[in-house]
């Protein structure tokens, strides 16, 4: 199978809005980003963690300790990212055994729904999607969430969600988003 988890970078040169678009196009140039090494720091009855340290690009980094909690279904990543790069956006991906037509992501009242697939250019222009706390993709009797604590931007093309963790637009702000972060998200 495929790697969860799978942190990726892609180039983002909007042609007009640089902080407020996302071009269908930022999606031909994946670049793949591996741990440069980990470790366990917890292992107990009730709770396991591995840190993971990741270099990013030209000049940014990223620490992510994953946690699995006893009698708790899901799997925590909990990220500390020193973030410098110009025109990318980084995104987490997790490639699912769940096939739905259509992912669910969290808005202010309630689901949008969008689909999974691109048939057609409306579907195509669907691609980025703005929602809160969470983004899921089910089927009949089976189905899996990606939960968040700050991040907006999620996708989902066939089987494989993914999460929007930071961009770095240079216009109008050419300081956007650089610097520490932390945050956390979750496979439930």
């Amino acid at each position: 199978g495929r790697p969860a988890n799978a942190l990726a970078l892609y180039d983002d040169r909007p042609f007009y809005w640089d902080a407020w678009d996302v071009m269908p196009y930022h999606l031909e140039r994946r670049h793949s980003i591996v741990p440069l090494g980990g470790r366990v720091v917890e292992s107990g009855p009730l709770r396991a963690s591995v840190l993971f340290e990741y270099r990013i690009g030209e000049s940014s980094s990223l620490f992510q300790e994953v946690q699995v909690c006893a009698f708790s279904p899901k799997l925590v990543f909990k990220t500390y990212v020193s973030w410098f790069e110009d025109h990318k956006i980084l995104k987490a991906e997790f490639p699912l055994a769940v096939r739905g037509p259509e992912a669910l992501y969290e808005t202010a009242y309630g689901v949008a729904r969008r689909p999974t697939h691109a048939n057609t250019s409306w579907d195509r222009a669907r691609h980025e999607v703005c929602g809160h706390r969470f983004a899921a993709l089910e089927e009949s009797g089976y189905g899996v969430a990606l939960l968040n604590d700050s991040k907006y931007g999620h996708s989902c093309r066939g089987d494989v969600l993914a999460l929007t963790l930071l961009r770095a637009p240079r216009a109008p702000d050419p300081t956007c988003d650089r610097g520490r972060h932390r945050f956390a998200y979750a496979l439930l």
